[in-house]
């Protein structure tokens, strides 16, 4: 069988298009030979002999292309494929934008990389820490999420929250982290793609979860906190938008967003953090406890605090102090905790089941320094999920309304 890659026999007609893949194919290698120098040839003596680690080095990002150029000439990757080998030549000095903007669904767009690894695609989301692009392992072809944020950021989170992936690595429910570093004037990060959101889910479901699917979820939110914590981490920015489902493992629930995040205790001695006031409020103002509106230092039992009002939320719908307006931030998240503290437990858990109550209650009186009972908080909602007969099957509302949509469609 004669190679890919062996010329057209002597007299045939040429295939210019073949002839122009493969020179195409050379220029990409002298682009990676030539303009790697940060990632390859900085460093090297070229009067001796490169070390084994720098061929591995360079032979790899050389695999990459390869690999790519091989894979798009069979139709696996597409037009789109297409290699920029070095993203941090880019001609555009504007810093408010990334380098290579372009629209990955545009064949003749130039694609960049980051980590040599990670084309990035479209435009997917957007922070006051930078931005966020779709991105896809020309290895692979997975689907991933990429991070950035100005290198000059005046509050840096993405290399925080890298170290924090990092620790958590493994854990159910927590995205892998698939590379960090530093692209252009930008540092980035390469993350799992997932979605949809909570709260995505919350508004396709008509703004209101039934008991199950909120207890089913509450199940997993105190799983994963737990994990969290046992990490020495608290998270300081629960909401609905930071709760992702997985696409391939539908049911299962997965924070994501750790730049808020902090370390509760040496993970080494277990020392805590000491008690403090005045701090500036960290999190989102609807879902933070009273104590953070307070000015006090977060640990362990806000978090807690968070859940149980994301579950009221997803329950009831709503939450008393989520319409609050006011001309300043300052005054808002005032009028805010001034209406958390003066609605009382019972007014805010009003006909619904008590075990909610219970929850909040018992997140309320935890001690500064106290390690909260997760076990005995789960207990409290399974013995209610099987009260009411439900079964763990894991059929959220949004699946029962995706299954009867699809009936609805076959029987149409």
């Amino acid at each position: 069988m004669t190679p890919p890659w062996w010329p057209p026999i002597r007299h045939a007609k040429p295939d210019y298009l073949y002839l122009y893949k493969h020179i195409n194919l050379l220029v990409h290698i002298a682009g990676l030979i030539v303009n790697q120098s940060p990632a390859i040839l900085q460093g090297i003596d070229f009067n001796k002999k490169p070390k084994n680690a720098e061929k591995r080095g360079f032979l790899t990002q050389l695999f990459c292309v390869l690999y790519a150029e091989e894979r798009y000439r069979q139709g696996e990757l597409g037009a789109s494929a297409t290699v920029c080998v070095n993203p941090k030549d880019n001609d555009n000095k504007d810093s408010n934008s990334l380098p290579c903007q372009t629209q990955a669904a545009d064949p003749k767009a130039q694609i960049c990389y980051v980590g040599n690894t990670y084309r990035i695609g479209r435009q997917i989301g957007k922070g006051t820490f930078g931005v966020v692009f779709s991105g896809t392992s020309i290895i692979s072809g997975e689907v991933i999420a990429i991070k950035f944020e100005d290198v000059k950021a005046k509050q840096p989170q993405i290399g925080h929250e890298a170290r924090i992936y990092k620790t958590l690595a493994g854990g159910t429910g927590i995205p892998r982290m698939h590379w960090f570093g530093t692209e252009s004037n930008y540092n980035a990060m390469a993350i799992d793609l997932l979605r949809p959101s909570l709260e995505d889910l919350f508004n396709r479901c008509n703004r209101q979860f039934s008991l199950k699917t909120t207890l089913l979820l509450a199940d997993q939110l105190i799983l994963r906190i737990e994990y969290i914590h046992s990490k020495s981490f608290i998270y300081r920015d629960f909401k609905p938008e930071n709760v992702m489902m997985g696409i391939a493992n539908s049911n299962i629930v997965y924070m994501i967003d750790f730049g808020t995040a902090k370390a509760y205790c040496d993970p080494q001695t277990g020392l805590h953090i000491p008690y403090r006031e005045n701090k500036s409020l960290t999190g989102t103002s609807s879902y933070v406890s009273i104590n953070t509106h307070l000015g006090i230092e977060q640990s362990r039992r806000d978090d807690m605090e968070s859940i149980g009002y994301i579950m009221l939320y997803f329950y009831r719908g709503s939450l008393p102090w989520q319409d609050i307006t006011a001309p300043t931030l300052k005054q808002k998240y005032n009028s805010i905790m001034q209406k958390k503290m003066t609605t009382t437990i019972e007014d805010l858990c009003s006909g619904i089941p008590d075990e909610f109550a219970t929850f909040l209650k018992y997140t309320r009186i935890l001690r500064f320094d106290q390690k909260p009972d997760y076990s005995y908080l789960r207990k409290i909602f399974r013995d209610l999920f099987t009260r009411r007969g439900f079964h763990l099957d894991y059929v959220f509302d949004w699946i029962q309304l995706a299954n009867k949509s699809e009936l609805h469609n076959i029987s149409n």
